[in-house]
């Protein structure tokens, strides 16, 4: 067999995150952040087996985790 005869799949990651910050009365400010991992939940396969002979040789077996949201509330005073 020759070199480079396995390929990947190709991966789209898009993290995304939205920022709020709001003044409140006196020294008194909030925050809020919403953050997305894997945004648009784009399944990324997994690198194919590359032992060469075996049952799982070129067979895709894993993928990425799936999209994450993470929210926050920050005060500053």
């Amino acid at each position: 067999a020759g070199r480079n005869i396995l390929l990947l799949p190709g991966v789209q990651n898009w993290d995304l995150a939205f920022i709020k910050k709001t003044t409140l009365r006196g020294p008194f400010a909030a925050e809020f952040k919403a953050e997305l991992f894997n945004a648009f939940n784009h399944t990324n396969l997994g690198a194919p087996g590359s032992v060469i002979g075996t049952d799982t040789a070129g067979v895709i077996s894993s993928s990425s985790s799936p999209r994450d949201v993470q929210l926050a509330i920050k005060l500053d005073f």
